[in-house]
């Protein structure tokens, strides 16, 4: 059983929740700012606004140049930090704690009246078009685009995928309307973790109580997606490799269903363990035809998606395929042995018990409790929970969410090679490696 250390909540008047979380074993300290909005809540067309957002917002304040306000942060040894997921961003900065005093209040003043430098948002979106630019030469980053796009659809913000173009139309506007919007001390989380006293704390509580910009937006909670109708195949066409670059999968459900717990374990044994996996093992250990072939269920509050991945020979593709659907069928139909389940539990207790090592994980902890609402007994107690679940609750897991009979499925390959391969699973279209999602 894990115990958190002593946690003083406080909300202030302006509505901000700020957690302080005393540490004296180090003298450091981290603080980290949570904003419940995240790049699901991008405006149409322009679905890179959250990310140029928080990365414009660490180069410079108001009062500060991009320049002085970095080298403020360097003199102190601090550095920034920061995040932006579907559903939150979130804004940090390490620091020693005899500097704190001095880089608190650096920190605040950009969250609170950023520079939003146009000379450097027009590098940054130079930088970003040239990644993106990329990423056509990267048969992973093109099945990962194509994947979403296909499963999820245009019309699902899950299903929106950045581009050159929605760089190329985001601009200063944009940038200041997201952050009007949406950074706001309304329903965001405060985390002050490290080595701090009460006339720190005071001081500081005036300071966080000084921001006062008001939510006008609401933001983006995706829904979950529905059931797949029939299985769809989009074929990737590219011309300069060898191998098929597999995704496949479908939806499945957001961190808040009260079985995801079980779900976890089910998908560590199918796919998420590594070579004890039953993907490792039978496509991989036994018919040798992958270097590596995983699992995942990414999950949003309410929408998740179930996804596999692995890479092959492209003379290999319909046995792949074929072998891959196998595993899962089997898996459906007649779920996980109690060796398995063992096993599962064993490395979920062991790597939660990982995650809550130093004050920066626990302050990741405190945030994510917090995005999904949870207390925390949900990780005081993770161990007898992941202990408590027995055989038959992840069977029904598995029932309820990893029996699709259709699949979402992109291949990355020349299509001389594996067209014929995938049509033996359904219709296939085809797009050329350039074509947008």
């Amino acid at each position: 059983m894990y115990t958190f250390p002593k946690i003083d909540r406080q909300r202030l008047a302006n509505g901000l929740r700020v957690l302080w979380v005393p540490d004296h074993e180090q003298r450091a300290m981290t603080v980290a700012l949570q904003i419940p909005v995240g790049g699901f809540s991008d405006p149409l067309s322009y679905e890179d606004t959250a990310e140029l957002t928080v990365v414009l917002m660490q180069k410079g304040t108001e009062s500060l140049s991009p320049e002085r306000f970095a080298d403020r942060l360097e003199q102190t040894g601090a550095s920034l930090f920061a995040e932006t997921g579907d559903e939150h961003i979130v804004l940090g900065c390490k620091m020693l704690s005899r500097h704190a005093n001095e880089v608190i209040p650096l920190f605040w003043e950009m969250v609170c009246s950023p520079r939003f430098d146009g000379n450097e948002l027009e590098r940054l979106k130079r930088e970003m078009i040239t990644a993106l630019q990329a990423e056509t030469s990267d048969p992973n980053a093109l099945a990962n685009k194509h994947f979403f796009s296909l499963l999820c659809g245009k019309n699902h913000p899950a299903g929106r995928v950045h581009s050159i173009q929605s760089v190329k139309r985001t601009g200063m506007t944009q940038v200041r309307a997201f952050f009007t919007a949406y950074f706001s001390p309304e329903n965001s989380v405060l985390v002050i973790a490290g080595d701090f006293n009460g006339e720190d704390a005071a001081r500081w509580t005036s300071l966080f109580s000084s921001w006062n910009n008001k939510q006008t937006a609401v933001q983006c909670i995706a829904e979950p997606l529905p059931a797949l109708a029939a299985t769809s195949i989009r074929l990737i066409d590219k011309q300069d490799i060898t191998q098929t670059y597999f995704m496949l999968g479908h939806p499945a459900p957001g961190e808040l269903v009260s079985d995801r717990n079980a779900l976890a374990l089910a998908n560590y044994i199918l796919g998420g363990g590594n070579f004890s996996s039953r993907l490792m093992e039978h496509v991989r250990s036994a018919k040798g035809k992958t270097y590596g072939i995983s699992s995942q269920v990414l999950c949003n509050r309410k929408c998740g998606i179930f996804l596999i991945a692995t890479t092959t020979l492209s003379v290999q593709t319909a046995e792949v395929l074929s072998e891959i659907l196998a595993v899962y069928r089997e898996f459906s139909a007649n779920g996980v042995t109690e060796e398995e389940l063992q096993k599962a539990k064993e490395f979920a207790i062991g790597n939660m018990a990982f995650q809550l090592e130093g004050i920066g994980n626990i302050t990741e902890k405190l945030l994510w409790l917090s995005l999904y609402g949870r207390e925390q007994s949900f990780i005081e107690h993770f161990d007898a929970l992941i202990a408590a679940i027995g055989k038959d609750e992840v069977d029904g897991a598995i029932r309820s969410y990893l029996s699709s009979k259709h699949f979402s499925i992109v291949a990355v390959g020349r299509k001389e090679d594996i067209r014929q391969q995938l049509e033996r699973f359904g219709e296939v279209k085809t797009l050329h490696f350039r074509e947008a999602p």
